[in-house]
């Protein structure tokens, strides 16, 4: 659940959730992937070659790159929820009520530093796990540009199968 989520006008709620969906879904099955494959909750995969296959080479290598470079900040399940909030609370074309949805991603954004901050802080003196997550949260901030890049290839590549459904079939 994402905190003030149910205050935003219906609308935007479709919005974020139709254009968020994939980033989402990504950002929790980034957890168990491997260089080679993306595993489903059920445990069946896909490997890479098969999505070279599916989409192309470009997408599948962008889709992994993403993968390896969102585990290696080595987010634990609470940050990747926050993280996931705030992916949803993306901006995206046809909000209405923005200023409330930005100051509600500013609150999530907050609420995931601290998180980042307390973690990292395993006996380590305050200023370096605060360190880590001001490291951390630009590089967080920067995946997201990246996984809206990933959904609108993803997307074009759906509306290709859509049209192009009948003749390969």
């Amino acid at each position: 659940r994402v905190p003030g989520f149910g205050e935003f006008l219906q609308d935007d709620q479709l919005i974020l959730i139709k254009l968020g969906f994939f980033e989402v879904w990504l950002s929790h099955a980034a957890k168990a992937a491997t260089d080679h494959a993306l595993t489903f909750d059920d445990g069946v995969y896909v490997s890479r070659q098969q999505l070279e296959v599916i989409y192309d080479v470009d997408y599948a290598n962008a889709l992994f790159s993403f993968v390896s470079g969102l585990n290696a900040c080595g987010l634990s399940d609470t940050e990747i929820g926050l993280y996931s909030a705030l992916i949803l609370l993306s901006d995206r074309p046809g909000l209405t009520e923005t200023k409330l949805i930005l100051r509600t991603r500013e609150c999530i954004a907050e609420a995931l530093r601290v998180q980042i901050t307390r973690s990292r802080s395993n006996g380590a003196a305050v200023g370096s796990s605060a360190a880590a997550a001001m490291q951390i949260m630009p590089a967080l901030e920067a995946k997201i540009h990246e996984l809206r890049m990933l959904g609108d290839k993803h997307f074009a590549h759906l509306e290709w199968f859509r049209q192009n459904w009948s003749s390969i079939r």
